[in-house]
């Protein structure tokens, strides 16, 4: 898949991306919210109170503002981004190691595209439930509000854990090469 043929390109895309989402959340958002961080940016999750609080404290202006500027732009192109960058850098980095290597090319790089599919459907999966709750903030239950925060949890643990596979993998193939030469 040529998508995973250039990792780089697919990072350095998302840093003005990442950029824009940061400026919005630390510029506009978190002073609108009395410092209050996005449901997104709680690495721990969130309680319904929290997420109703959050909503009220975004008023009507933020929560339109956070859905065109942010999920119906931003972050529908992040996820992917980071994801497939991820995957490629993964997909390098198990090339250096003699028993991912052989396994082929074409085998490799579908089991880095699968590796990611777990963080791609929890980021989406969470930007739609969060939209939702930014769509009908006082329609929202409280259900809703768990099953988000479950998304946002196992996003940054899916994330977390394709980054500690993914130095893993370096210090495999490091390791490889250092005994390839003694």
């Amino acid at each position: 898949m040529r998508l995973l043929r250039n990792p780089i390109v697919l990072a350095v895309a998302a840093v003005p991306v990442a950029l824009i989402m940061l400026a919005l959340e630390f510029l506009y958002l978190r002073p609108l919210t009395n410092g209050q961080s996005s449901l997104d940016w709680r690495f721990d999750g969130f309680k319904p109170m929290e997420a109703l609080s959050w909503l009220t404290a975004l008023g009507p202006r933020g929560r339109e503002a956070l859905l065109v500027w942010h999920y119906l732009t931003a972050d529908l192109v992040f996820p992917f981004l980071v994801g497939f960058a991820l995957a490629g850098f993964t997909f390098y980095a198990a090339r250096e190691v003699p028993r991912l290597r052989q396994l082929g090319e074409d085998r490799l790089q579908l089991l880095c595209i699968l590796w990611i599919v777990p963080y791609l459907l929890a980021d989406y999966g969470s930007n739609g439930l969060i939209s939702a709750m930014l769509i009908d903030p006082v329609g929202v239950s409280h259900s809703l509000i768990r099953t988000a925060s479950v998304f946002v949890i196992l996003k940054h643990l899916f994330f977390g854990i394709g980054l500690v596979m993914l130095a893993g993998l370096v210090w495999f193939g490091r390791r490889a090469r250092s005994s390839d030469r003694a």
